[in-house]
């Protein structure tokens, strides 16, 4: 008796991962820091006392980074935090913090 197999190995769909650094920029290596990431449809970014960090205020200088965490938010307040990354304007910082606030 032969038996035909008629199921297909299921093709497992590759979840895009990518980190940002300080500046915003990707991160190609594994010894700077993260502070954004994309994993898939997931976004998330660096917090500290439940607000995104803010890596150029008053923190900046602390040693903070065992004390902050990602966390998942929406698309809108991860391409505010990576903008504010970029170009430093408090606006985008202001705007990340009030889209994560409400969600």
């Amino acid at each position: 008796m032969k038996f035909i197999s008629s199921h297909n190995p299921e093709i497992k769909d590759e979840i895009k991962e990518q980190s940002y650094n300080m500046r915003g920029f990707t991160i190609s290596g594994e010894d700077e820091k993260i502070f954004s990431k994309t994993l898939g449809n997931k976004y998330l970014i660096r917090t500290f006392n439940n607000v995104p960090l803010d890596p150029f205020g008053p923190e900046a200088g602390r040693q903070i980074w065992d004390r902050t965490q990602l966390k998942t938010v929406s698309k809108t307040t991860f391409d505010n935090y990576n903008e504010y990354l970029k170009t430093r304007n408090r606006l985008y910082l202001t705007r990340a913090n009030r889209s994560y606030i409400n969600g």
